[in-house]
């Protein structure tokens, strides 16, 4: 491992300084959300990014290889576009629907590639769900309801769904392919 980094070691290296980009952006974005959430209190979303970018976990997986950081970052993307959905589209006022078009399809096409990269981001979906059912509700409308749902779970079967179809085709029905995932790493003993 001695530098110059050649070979593996220098992809090693490499996937590694990604991953520590990618765990900057989930810091920026945790700023944003604090941000979002309480504008007027610019200390909280420096506290917040603070408490994440210190974490040693997290700096433990940031800097290491994995799928994790992407996750982190993915997910991220995707509370604080809900946030955004809720505060810009929840007002009963009328807005401009084409920025409705643009939130919507960014949220799907950010939780279609969480998916992808790591199913337990999946806990979104039901969030996205209510959030665009709030957003319907408070505007009285069908239109947002089936707008959203649609532009969102379309995007999200476009991008992670060929995913999980094949694992159902490979692993006789795991469409998360959870079986042949413990079949590789092994069961724990005893058991969790």
């Amino acid at each position: 491992e001695r530098f110059p980094w050649r070979g593996a070691s220098l992809a090693i290296h490499l996937v590694r300084l990604m991953s520590v980009v990618l765990g900057a952006g989930t810091v920026y974005l945790t700023y944003l959300l604090a941000q979002t959430l309480w504008p007027e209190r610019v200390g909280l979303g420096l506290a917040a990014a603070s408490v994440t970018a210190f974490s040693p976990m997290f700096c433990f997986i940031t800097g290491s290889v994995n799928n994790d950081s992407l996750a982190m970052l993915l997910g991220g993307a995707g509370i604080w576009l809900l946030v955004r959905l809720v505060q810009e589209h929840g007002r009963t006022q009328d807005g401009q629907r084409h920025t409705w078009w643009r939130d919507v399809l960014l949220l799907g096409a950010v939780l279609g590639l969480a998916l992808l990269t790591k199913p337990s981001t999946g806990g979104l979906l039901p969030l996205t769900a209510l959030a665009i059912s709030y957003v319907a509700l408070r505007r009285r409308s069908w239109w947002y309801w089936l707008t959203g749902g649609a532009a969102t779970a379309g995007l999200v079967l476009m991008i992670a769904g060929w995913w999980f179809a094949r694992n159902a085709v490979l692993y006789d029905g795991d469409w998360l392919g959870i079986e042949r995932f413990v079949l590789v790493l092994g069961y724990r003993e005893p058991p969790a």
